[in-house]
């Protein structure tokens, strides 16, 4: 990074997806004006970036957030984190693929993408996008409640 920043002339930094978006939205986009950024991001997982004041938030030790895990369905699906009904075993691109495979919606090796744009003829296909859109919908309430934001900007890799 250093030889980056000397090079360049220019700030840099080793970051997630969600954080990058994050920081991305705070410093650049919509959200330049709000003193609260929350940004999840949908692709293979679920990642939550914050920006406070303009600083990353990060976890005690460095980590980021781990929204993916907040449960929404206590009844849901297994995730291998060890509970059940994790955002991420619901709404990511796997969760999606995985459940349409399993009703038959799409063939091994399917994407997403064919799942999102099978919803309007199969309505396996429209149960298991609003299952998700519903988990993500869950994730966003929770995040505003707890960053005591007024929205949340949502980025996906997936549909």
């Amino acid at each position: 990074m250093s030889a980056l920043r000397s090079s360049a002339d220019i700030e840099a930094l080793v970051e997630n997806d969600a954080n990058a978006a994050a920081l991305g939205e705070a410093r650049f986009g919509a959200a330049r004006d709000r003193a609260v950024v929350v940004c999840i991001t949908v692709g293979t997982g679920i990642g939550v970036g914050v920006v406070r004041d303009g600083i990353l938030v990060h976890g005690a030790h460095g980590t980021h957030p781990e929204a993916g895990h907040v449960v929404v369905d206590p009844d849901g699906p297994l995730c291998y984190c060890g509970a059940h009904g994790c955002v991420e075993v619901l709404a990511s691109a796997t969760a999606v693929v995985t459940a349409a495979t399993a009703a038959g919606v799409i063939g091994a090796g399917g994407t997403a993408k064919q799942v999102h744009d099978a919803t309007g003829a199969d309505p396996r296909a429209a149960a298991i996008v609003a299952r998700a859109h519903n988990a993500l919908a869950a994730l966003a309430r929770t995040l505003v409640a707890v960053h005591a934001g007024r929205s949340v900007d949502a980025g996906a890799a997936v549909f």
